[in-house]
C-alpha cells in the first residue's frame, strides 16, 4: 500500500536570498531554473500538487 500526501511547489523548491542569487554565474542559474521546471512538471504529471501557482 503506498500513502501519497500533496504538496505545494514552494516545499521542493530551493529558494535564494538575492545576495545568493549574485553569487551564482549564468550556468548555475540556468540549471537551477531547469531544475525547477522539472521539478514542476514532474509534479504537476503526478499530480501531486495540491493547489497551483
Amino acid at each position: 500500500m503506498s500513502f501519497q500526501m500533496p504538496v505545494t511547489f514552494e516545499e521542493v523548491a530551493v529558494f535564494f536570498s538575492e545576495d545568493e542569487w549574485t553569487l551564482l554565474d549564468e550556468k548555475q542559474k540556468e540549471l537551477y531554473r531547469d531544475v525547477l521546471q522539472e521539478n514542476y512538471e514532474t509534479l504537476l504529471s503526478l499530480d501531486f500538487l495540491c493547489c497551483s501557482l
